[in-house]
């Protein structure tokens, strides 16, 4: 397996033997494995106690990130309106914690979240 990719993965030249295949296989998943970065998402809902005041919740990841790995996190509410506001307040491998104020009324904000790492 002498050439790659324009990406960069290995690839089997046309005279490689069908007998190194496992190899050949396995070589390609660990050069994607490293390569790819892993996606998670969800909603969660944030609840507000008192108008005016921010809340915050924790959410764990479905599957936390390899040890030493800090995820890119965003956040924001479904239903867009200037008195909800919502931003990422702390990040980990294993979790994301996000905070949010309702300034209109004291109504829960429903929140998509998005992480990659």
């Amino acid at each position: 397996m002498a050439t790659t990719t324009t990406r960069g993965y290995p690839k089997p030249e046309p005279a490689d033997p069908i007998k190194d295949g496992a190899t050949t296989v396995a070589a390609l998943a660990d050069s994607i494995e490293s390569k790819v970065k892993q996606l998670q998402s969800g909603t969660v809902t944030l609840d507000i106690i008192t108008v005016g005041v921010a809340a915050s919740v924790t959410v764990n990841f479905p599957t936390p990130f390899p040890a030493g790995v800090t995820p890119q996190c965003f956040a924001g509410p479904i239903t867009s309106q200037s008195t909800r506001q919502v931003w990422v307040t702390g990040r980990t491998n294993t979790s994301i914690t996000i905070a949010g104020i309702n300034t209109a009324t004291n109504a829960d904000i429903v929140i998509d979240w998005f992480a990659r790492g």
